[in-house]
């Protein structure tokens, strides 16, 4: 299996140089991304990159290769309050998912400290592999139509971004492109500096239920006004993931190596799945134990038990027969099993077995 994965990886690590070559030209041509009020890339702690909104740690995550892993029971980052007050606002993150199943998990959020009010980027809530702009009571919710279900983000980080106009209306955005159709709702809510921070990982406080995330959070952020479709898409490609697609990985590829790419794909699939059926197998064995006891059954009625054989084994061969076990039974020379009293027979001993 090596040499078919070594070549393969060979190819796509060549493709991959590629795609970051070109999406970093790309990048030098487009204009700066915005700043946000806070950001949280979580390299090795839940500091925010400005320094304004530290993040504490509450229950289980742990932080591993630049992304926070929360585990959709306890875990979830909570910011220090606001140092000003936010009504329009713009929330941003790149998130993978650890299910496509979960119902209801917040992503990143602002709520007032008791989470009574609050409006977080929610999975699911109201239907099933969707994203919404979630909200108290879904006073500033609805469901988003016209995309499609979420497939992408248990396998890969995903750009969302949810914004906040003056006018209260709300956009959604995934991977740098509207998420559904905007909406105008009564207004933005506004969450006032000391009395309000906010949450990663979870819909609203109190914490537990199905408002946390499963899943990992690799960078999140916080802008304190309604970003333009231009800076959304900016920010998105400005912070791209490493990820690169099947798409863009075969569009680096000569026709040639396409063809040999795919043969080796699928010959590095199989010899994978070899590999896990083999690991798969199971050995049974015996366990010594002493046996039980043993019981010799009556002739005539094998249901009722008889005399008791110790498990070391049975000297000699012996009858419960009632007439084969009579004295003058015992006493008549090599009786057969046909033997009835009055018929000749041949005088024998009996032999030992040894069980």
């Amino acid at each position: 299996m090596r040499k078919p994965a070594e070549r393969s990886n060979e190819m796509e690590q060549a493709a991959r140089k590629a795609v970051a070559a070109k999406r970093k030209v790309e990048t030098e041509r487009r204009p700066l991304p915005p700043k946000p009020l806070a950001q949280w890339d979580f390299e090795s702690d839940a500091s925010d990159t400005y320094g304004t909104l530290p993040g504490t740690v509450e229950g289980v995550a742990k932080f591993t290769k630049g992304a926070i892993v929360v585990d959709g029971r306890t875990g979830f980052v909570a910011s220090a309050p606001l140092t000003q007050n936010l009504s329009a606002k713009t929330l941003e993150a790149w998130v993978q998912l650890g299910h496509l199943e979960q119902r209801a998990g917040g992503v990143i959020g602002v709520e007032t400290l008791d989470g009574k009010v609050f409006d977080t980027i929610v999975f699911g809530e109201k239907q099933p592999k969707r994203w919404i702009a979630g909200s108290n009571n879904f006073a500033r919710t609805q469901a988003v139509e016209k995309v499609t279900d979420e497939s992408d983000a248990m396998n890969r980080p995903v750009h969302l971004a949810a914004v906040y106009a003056v006018d209260g209306t709300i956009r959604l955005y995934r991977e740098g492109q509207p998420y559904g159709e905007p909406y105008k709702t009564s207004g933005p809510a506004t969450f006032s500096a000391g009395m309000s921070h906010v949450v990663l990982g979870l819909r609203h406080s109190p914490s537990g239920g199905n408002k946390m995330l499963d899943g990992k959070i690799e960078t999140a952020r916080l802008y304190d006004r309604a970003l333009s479709p231009e800076e959304v898409e900016a920010s998105f490609r400005a912070g791209v993931s490493s990820y690169v697609s099947e798409a863009e990985l075969l569009a680096e590829l000569k026709p040639s190596d396409r063809q040999q790419y795919a043969t080796l794909k699928v010959e590095v699939e199989k010899l994978v799945g070899e590999v896990r059926d083999y690991r798969e197998r199971k050995t049974y064995a015996v366990t010594p134990q002493k046996p039980p006891l043993t019981q010799m059954l009556v002739r005539g009625n094998v249901q009722q038990p008889g005399e008791t054989l110790p498990p070391a084994g049975i000297a000699s061969l012996a009858v419960s027969d009632p007439i084969l076990a009579s004295p003058r039974m015992r006493a008549t020379p090599n009786a057969g099993p046909n033997w009835r009293p009055g018929s000749p027979a041949r005088r024998t001993r009996s032999l030992p077995v040894r069980l």
